[in-house]
Order: structure tokens, then C-alpha cells, then sequence
């Protein structure tokens, strides 16, 4: 800081222009002081006041970014968007150039598709509504004490496995300038004041995890035969009731999951036979989510997360 704050002496009276933040008084605020002394002498009671001094506030610039998640964001589609805060911590207004890199040792390198700012202040990542940042790139000035949520909309590189986690460093520069903390920089601050880097060398940095959360399906399709003669064979007037597991695995989540069995040539579908996890379906398309035509059995299991799993029966009969 320039050398002229530490002259002014305690016991001083202060006038100061501007209130306090968070590096203290704002950049560019007049500080004034003057002494006055009190005395007795012969002519009487006296003061005499001293010379005033006013002294400039220098700018310090500093800044924080902290990661807004709780935990690893899951990436189950094409992108995940990482939320970060970014803080003026410093006394003037100050704008700051974005960039992102990967973190090493991670399963997988994220591969950072934009940055943006919360331009409406919803928390939400809206795409063509809020501000694109390119790398390098600075924010608009951002006021002492104010701050930005910063989104990094990121995807996975290669073939990452479900469970695996890839780390994005979010790191943010003081335009103004960075450096060693006590730097100072004639001139460059706000109202024209010297500009002094900050404990945090106006730079500072937070890192984002994604997780792969992926999702596959299977079904294993299994038949039981009742017989006219009381046997298990697959004779014509046998029936056959016909069991689909349907599993979800992994720790993603599968959207409109819809599983179709054709009713075989040489084979009717028993009438109001199909069932769901032991809960019967109509054989219309209505409400419920099973329907039957004349050649396919369909069910609709909608969205099922990894580890769920679905049982589907029905019969048919050999003609």
C-alpha cells in the first residue's frame, strides 16, 4: 500500500467520503484528517488547528471463486453444467478474464463447450439467454463485494465408463493486473488511484467434478409350457406364458423405456393375461401403460433409474 496511509497518526479526526467493503474503505475515497490543539496562556483559552491532510484510497485487488456443487455433477446426457461463484473481494470495481483447464489425474478430461454468467440471476444455466464468455475472455466490472455465478458447460471425452470423474479447474484474473501480493500499479486503479494486488495475487481458481452416470438395459426373456395332458410340451393347445426382466444398470437413468415382444406366428395372445410387476394391465391403450394388438405386446416403463427392474408376463397359446 502507498506509503502515505501509514502517516496518518491515532488520535487524528478522520472524514472518510465512502462506507467500508470487503477490503475495506472503497478505492478512490477521500480520507481527511486534521489535528486541533487547546490551551491556556495569557490572552486566554486557545485552539489552533493544523494543516489538513486528504489522502486517495488505493484500489487492492483481490478476488474468490468458490465451486457452487455439493458434490460430482452427474453427466448422463451430452453436457453437464458446472456452477461456480466468483467474488470481488477486493475495494473498486473490477472485471476478471475466465479460463478453464482440466485437472490431471482425473478418470477422464472434460472437454468445456462454453462458459457463461448467470445473466438473469436465476441460477440456471438458460441457453441463449445467458452471457457467452469466451476463454480468456473478461466478465463485465463487477462492484466491490458483488459477485457472478459462473456456469461451465462441459461433456466427456472419449468412451468414459459409467462411474468414472473428470475435473474442470475454473480460474479467474483481475484484468487490472496480478501478481505478487503488495504489488503496486501506478495508476492503474479505480478513479486513477495506484492499484495494489492482493493476498490472492488477483488471481484465484475452484475446481468442478463431473461423473459419468450411464445406463444400459437388458432383458432376459424366459418361457414356462403347460400342456392339454398335464406335461410341459409345446404342443398345439399348449400355453405359454412368457416372462420379460427388464434391468437397468448402472447409475444413470433411462428416459421412455418402452419394451415391445411380437406375438409369434402360430400363436394367439391370451386375452387380459398381461401383467406388470404382478399387477395387471388392460389390453387396450389407455391409461395404463400396457396395450395388446392382434401381433405385439407392448409396455411402457417410462424412466427407470440404475438398479431398477421391471417384470412383464403374459400368455399365448400354440395353435
Amino acid at each position: 500500500m502507498n506509503d502515505r496511509i501509514g502517516l496518518i497518526l491515532a488520535g487524528l479526526s478522520f472524514a472518510i467520503a465512502t462506507p467500508c467493503h470487503a477490503a475495506g474503505v472503497t478505492a478512490g475515497s477521500l480520507i481527511e484528517s486534521t489535528a486541533t490543539a487547546s490551551y491556556d496562556s495569557a490572552g486566554g483559552r486557545g485552539t489552533v488547528s493544523s494543516n489538513r491532510i486528504a489522502l486517495k484510497v488505493d484500489e487492492v485487488i483481490d478476488l474468490a471463486v468458490t465451486s457452487l456443487d455439493s458434490g460430482p455433477v452427474g453427466l448422463s446426457g451430452s453436457t453437464a453444467v458446472l456452477a461456480f461463484s466468483l467474488v470481488n473481494t477486493g475495494n473498486g470495481p473490477e472485471a476478471m478474464r475466465l479460463s478453464t483447464r482440466a485437472v490431471a489425474g482425473s478418470d477422464f478430461e472434460p472437454v468445456v463447450q462454453a462458459i457463461a454468467i448467470d445473466s438473469n440471476g436465476n441460477g440456471v444455466f438458460d441457453e441463449g439467454v445467458d452471457q457467452l464468455i469466451q476463454p480468456g475472455a473478461a466478465t463485465p466490472e463487477i462492484a466491490p463485494d458483488g459477485s457472478l455465478r459462473v456456469f461451465v458447460i462441459a461433456e466427456a471425452s472419449g468412451a468414459a465408463a459409467d462411474g468414472q470423474q473428470g475435473r474442470v479447474t475454473l480460474l479467474a484474473e483481475a484484468v487490472t493486473g496480478t501478481g505478487s501480493p503488495g504489488v503496486s500499479l501506478a495508476g492503474q486503479g479505480s478513479a486513477g488511484v495506484d492499484a495494489v494486488i492482493g493476498s490472492s495475487g488477483g488471481r484465484a481458481q475452484a475446481n468442478g467434478t463431473l461423473v459419468i452416470q450411464s445406463a444400459t438395459v437388458s432383458i432376459a426373456k424366459s418361457a414356462s409350457i403347460s400342456d392339454p395332458f398335464g406335461g410341459s410340451e409345446p404342443v398345439p393347445g399348449a400355453f405359454v406364458t412368457m416372462t420379460l426382466n427388464t434391468q437397468v444398470s448402472g447409475s444413470g437413468t433411462v428416459t421412455d423405456l418402452v419394451v415391445t415382444s411380437p406375438v409369434p406366428v402360430g400363436t394367439r395372445y391370451v386375452e387380459s393375461s398381461l401383467t406388470l410387476d404382478g399387477v395387471a394391465l388392460s389390453d387396450i391403450a389407455d391409461t395404463d401403460s400396457g396395450s395388446v394388438n392382434k401381433d405385439l405386446v407392448e409396455v411402457r416403463l417410462g424412466n427407470l433409474a440404475g438398479g431398477a427392474s421391471r417384470a412383464i408376463v403374459y400368455r399365448l397359446q400354440i395353435q
